[in-house]
């Protein structure tokens, strides 16, 4: 019987195995809006590729056999291979950022398929011929000067007449179908290629074009991406330019209804989640959402600047303008143009957010500037709760010509009834009288036990008591769609009671979330013993941008009373700007106030130290600002500590650096903002250049009166001044190089407690003036023409140098819990060598993340590198180029091309290409990594000077033993300038240089090298390290060889004056040594770690993330 069935089943799968499905395609029919976005996409691929990076690395990755070997891939050899003399790029100029293509050109050459693709002037089609098929008319120039009127039709596009009637001098329109072209063909290209044999070539060349340029470089993304360096193209006459602008509605979709935003991302919460694929479905929704949102409050709040848009408001001051446009609410979040420089003297009162008609307490400049963010973050915070019933509003906070602009999603109702009305929790009065409503306050105690904030009990101005679990200030509303709307959510952590409330830099500092976190933790170990201590850091969650990492049963298990805190404690009872009408009350209250002070005194003793280590040790290594800052934030350290941890790292030179960049980057983009939103729009580029002169050349002079003769002599006597007083100047042009400085000095003493020295030159000297020209660039949204920079002149960029002015947008988009924690997973799995599950887990973190978020996305980007990562390991090094090359074309993208990943990027790729013995292909990444950090950090940096190692053993494996001796000597030049002569990396280098001296038979001084090597790892380790141990049997080695090198001693004088012109008494480190060590080892010598990749523990960096 049992055979019998087998025999029926395996009957069954032969009848499934020879069933054939046929797909075919049905042509379908045109109407008005499809036909124009064909005629769009067309336009858009007759663009020629553009050459990037990331595509020629594309082309130059091996390919595999048939036999599932590593073939040659046709670009290997190259004509034009750069030389091998250890010669690097010039950071001084910006050119190579966008023309680097490793050493083959792969731009496209061919002649152009089309010369015009234009709207006719036919348009739009008379109702007779509408109802014969017609949609619209376009004029098209051919490549031979040809001109033709095509009709886009609902079967397809054919020649009319009209051209014929038109070359005698336009007269009336003919649709009827060409005599000579009566072709009908069913796309706009297949009925070119019939017309013209020269068009249907090129665009066969085009269409391969695009083919071998890499996938994704085709995949558009979801936001725009404006870099801090452009090259200057010429700008041509273009018809269809002119089209796209007179249609261009400021991110309004043209052609549809307006977004309803609330509902979209309102609904959007409320789908399910019961199944994987639901929720799949949520996030990818949610992803798109947030996405278009944030990119059409971008356009909108640009538009506001541009004064575009006409307020709702206008009676009002313009500081206190309101503008509804696209179903999104926008309002300004600094203070007016009018308002005087003296921060300090400011009281600005702001919209921050719908509910509000303004803020009820009065704010500095920076606090006011800063509550806006806080706002935002404490959006994300609740959002990420996913709390039933409590709703908040897609934000988005959007710098753009020194304004700040805060833009919300309309609350259903709030619009057209009286705020009061519909207010069900918080108050509007500074407490005065505190509405409170119990259905909401038990579904922000549920948000509330996520994000550890404590129940505690408030007293308002009327006497009554209320039990809150929210800041104050915050506010819930009742929409006209009986959803319930958190508002105002600038303080949702307590304040900083480190700072003082009056000070500028306190006024609206709140601590961060991980640093709570890390207060509990540190409060736990206090109390348990070591057994018990792994237990309760088991239940601590790991919190994630706010909120906790790992679902919410394990978060309600936690024990909420030991972790929660009271954010109204600190500063209820002092004097603020104004005075508060509302205290906080019952028991506990000393308790409470303690432990914020006590997270506040931890962040000082013992925060900040650890990060410092962690920065000395190599396990974090930041290259710019963003790096360091995230770093900080990743530990619970806000930005106004940049002057303690300054302080506190000392004896870590390279994060000094960084820290003093970052400080005069930020002090000088709000001397940018400040400055900007009083200058008119002829002033801009001249205001922006004369800033950056006065920061990095020498300025003595004041360009105002210059430019004021200038201006005055070209608008002539019948302009008036009405039109020059619309128009000002603005401050910023009447500032010079000792002027500037001196403000830079007292804001960055303002807002970081840290004093800069007087010597301007000394400090950018040390901070090094291109990686700050490119901070300032990319914080005050500047963009400057890419050229070869001479920062050494006084006057080092020119007004024509500002390309453009571009928005800085912070939003609320949505990311993908379920793949980002996979991701997790994975790189922990590849740290603990569990390679297989982790190959496993990363390929489903990288399906979800496609996903959802799509593949222009830095999360994706991350899964990509850290697969590359795992393929290394697993010794399959062209998969793992492949999946590098993919992550670095993603964030070329969404980053740019000088993003610190991109470089970590390009520095992994060196080390995958000299595992495939492809060198010279691994010297054109490790030029391209080396520009790239040079441009970011400067020249100076530990990931350099690794960089640098792992370059010098591709040099030894090509026998060119003395530019490996070259590059060996610069990185222990940097690693004793950064990391000191007694750092571990600095004692790797020692050790590198010995191997690469014992290949050149110079024996005494590998001998020399290796014992300072022993010397700094026995000072570090002890004698029992295994690192020391392995230091001993180098040295016994390099001491056999000495020995037997004195029997030669002419060859030992020779070989000493050749070493002596190279390199001082230096000795290698740790890695990068396995081929050599076989070139040079005749008997058992102790094996090498790998070579020392860059970025070392970055956020994950060697996952790429």
């Amino acid at each position: 019987m049992a055979r019998s069935r087998r025999r029926q089943m395996a009957g069954v799968r032969k009848k499934k195995s020879e069933c054939t499905v046929l797909l075919a395609m049905a042509e379908g029919c045109y109407d008005e809006r499809s036909s124009k976005a064909h005629v769009r996409r067309l336009r858009q691929l007759m663009t020629a590729p553009l050459v990037t990076p990331g595509s020629a690395a594309f082309a130059l990755l091996p390919v595999a056999g048939a036999d599932g070997t590593v073939e040659a891939s046709p670009l290997d050899e190259l004509e034009n291979t750069p030389p091998l003399d250890g010669v690097s790029l010039d950071a001084s100029s910006l050119l190579p950022l966008y023309n680097f293509d490793f050493g083959h050109d792969l731009s496209y050459k061919d002649p152009q398929c089309l010369k015009s693709v234009t709207y006719s002037s036919f348009n739009p089609v008379p109702s007779n011929r509408r109802l014969q098929g017609d949609l619209a008319y376009y004029d098209v120039v051919l490549s031979d000067d040809r001109h033709l009127c095509v009709t886009a039709s609902a079967r397809g596009f054919f020649v009319n007449k009209s051209v014929v009637a038109g070359a005698g001098g336009g007269t009336a329109l003919d649709a009827a179908h060409h005599d000579g072209w009566p072709q009908l063909g069913y796309t706009m290209v297949g009925l070119l290629s019939i017309i013209s044999a020269a068009f249907k070539r090129n665009w066969a060349k085009l269409m391969q074009a695009h083919i071998a340029r890499d996938p994704f470089e085709s995949v558009p993304h979801h936001l725009t991406v404006t870099s801090w360096a452009a090259l200057e193209s010429s700008h041509t006459a273009d018809v269809s330019r002119v089209e796209d602008t007179m249609s261009w509605c400021y991110g309004m979709e043209t052609g549809s209804l307006t977004r309803d935003w609330n509902e979209e991302h309102q609904s959007c919460r409320e789908l399910p989640m019961a199944n994987r694929r639901e929720r799949i479905l949520r996030e990818r929704t949610m992803f798109k959402i947030s996405s278009d949102f944030v990119e059409a409050a971008t356009q909108g709040a640009v538009a506001v600047i541009d004064r575009c848009i006409p307020p709702i408001n206008p009676m009002d001051e313009p500081s206190a303008h309101m503008y509804v446009y696209n179903s999104i609410f926008f309002s300004y979040a600094s203070p007016s143009k009018e308002a005087p420089d003296d921060a300090d003297a400011v009281v600005a009162v702001t919209v921050v957010a719908v509910g509000d008609a303004a803020t009820e307490e009065g704010l500095g400049d920076q606090a006011t500037y800063a509550s806006s963010n806080q706002d935002l973050i404490g959006v994300q915070m609740y959002s990420a709760t996913e709390t039933p019933g409590l709703y908040t509003l897609a934000t988005a906070v959007i710098d753009y010509r020194g304004f700040r602009i805060v833009a919300q999603s309309i609350i259903p109702g709030i619009l057209q009834g009286e705020q009061l009305g519909s207010l069900i929790y918080g108050s509007v009065d500074n407490g005065s009288k505190f509405v409170w409503n119990e259905d909401f306050h038990a579904k922000l105690s549920k948000a509330a036990a996520l994000l550890h904030i404590k129940e505690h009990e408030i007293e308002d101005g009327a006497g009554e008591r209320h039990r809150v679990c929210v800041p104050v200030e915050c506010k819930g509303i009742l929409g006209s769609d009986n959803r319930m709307y958190l508002l105002d959510l600038i303080r949702v952590t307590p304040k900083d009671p480190n700072f003082d409330e009056s000070d500028e830099s306190g006024s609206a500092g709140v601590l961060r979330t991980e640093l709570l976190r890390n207060y509990y933790i540190h409060h736990t170990k206090m109390e348990a013993s070591a057994q018990e201590l792994k237990g309760a850091a088991a239940k601590v969650p790991v919190i994630e941008n706010g909120v906790g990492g790992g679902s919410k049963e394990e978060l309600k298990s936690a024990d909420a009373s030991e972790f929660a805190f009271n954010v109204n404690i600190v500063g209820a009872h002092k004097e603020g700007v104004v005075a508060r009408a509302w205290k906080v009350v019952g028991e506990g209250v000393e308790a409470d106030e303690a432990a914020v002070r006590g997270a506040g005194q931890l962040l000082g003793d013992k925060i900040i130290p650890s990060l410092v280590e962690q920065f000395k040790t190599l396990d974090i290594s930041p290259v710019d600002g963003k790096q360091l800052t995230d770093a900080m934030h990743t530990q619970g350290i806000n930005v106004r500590y940049l002057g303690a941890l300054h302080t506190a790292a000392a004896n870590v030179p390279y994060v000094r650096v960084l820290c003093e960049r970052e400080m005069i980057t930020r002090a000088v983009k709000h001397v940018l903002r400040g400055g900007l939103m009083r200058t008119g729009p002829s002033f801009l580029a001249a205001s922006c250049a004369h800033v950056l002169n006065c920061l990095l050349g020498r300025v003595t002079d004041s360009k105002a009166d210059k430019l004021k003769k200038k201006k005055t002599a070209a608008s002539g006597k019948s302009g008036g001044n009405s039109a020059v007083e619309l128009d000002s100047k603005g401050p910023l042009l009447s500032e010079t190089s000792q002027s500037l400085w001196s403000v830079v000095q007292q804001q960055v003493s303002r807002r970081f407690k840290f004093t800069l020295g007087d010597d301007r030159h000394e400090i950018l000297a040390r901070v090094s003036p291109l990686p700050l020209l490119r901070a300032v660039c990319q914080r005050g949204g500047l963009q400057i023409r890419a050229r070869e920079l001479d920062l050494t002149v006084a006057h080092p960029l020119a007004s024509e140098d500002i390309l453009d002015i571009f928005p800085v947008t912070k939003g609320t988009i949505f990311q993908c819990k379920e793949g980002l924690e996979m991701l997790v997973a994975g790189k922990a799995l590849m740290h603990m060598s569990n390679l297989h599950r982790a190959f496993e887990v990363l390929h489903e973190a990288l399906h979800l993340l496609h996903h959802t978020c799509g593949p222009m996305h830095e999360s994706t980007a991350s899964a990509y590198s850290t697969l590359a990562m795992v393929y290394y390991h697993l010794g399959d090094y062209a998969s793992a180029l492949a999946y590098q090359q993919k992550g670095i074309v993603i964030l070329e993208k969404i980053h740019g091309f000088d993003d610190p990943e991109v470089a970590l990027g390009y520095g992994n790729m060196v080390l995958f290409s000299h595992c495939l013995h492809q060198n010279r292909r691994a010297l054109l990444y490790m030029r391209r990594a080396e520009y790239l950090l040079r441009i970011i950090g400067g020249a100076d940096h530990p990931d350099v000077a690794a960089l640098y190692i792992n370059t010098a053993m591709i040099y030894l494996d090509l026998n060119e033993i003395k530019t490996a001796l070259r590059y060996l000597h610069r990185a222990l030049t940097i690693n004793e300038s950064v990391l000191g002569s007694q750092h571990a990396s600095t004692a790797t280098t020692y050790h590198a240089t010995a191997v690469a001296l014992s290949m050149m038979k110079a024996a005494p001084l590998a001998l020399k090298n290796q014992q300072r090597c022993h010397e700094i790892l026995r000072d570090l380790y002890g004698d029992k390290d295994h690192r020391v141990i392995d230091s001993v049997q180098w040295l016994t080695h390099f001491t056999a060889r000495s020995k037997i090198a004195q029997q030669s001693k002419a060859q030992i004088e020779e070989d000493i004056s050749v070493s002596s012109h190279t390199l001082k008494p230096v000795v290698f480190a740790q890695g990068g040594v396995r081929e050599a060590e076989k070139n040079i080892t005749n008997g058992d010598v102790p094996s090498s770690p790998p070579p020392p990749m860059i970025g070392r523990g970055k956020l994950g960096a060697i996952s790429g993330s």
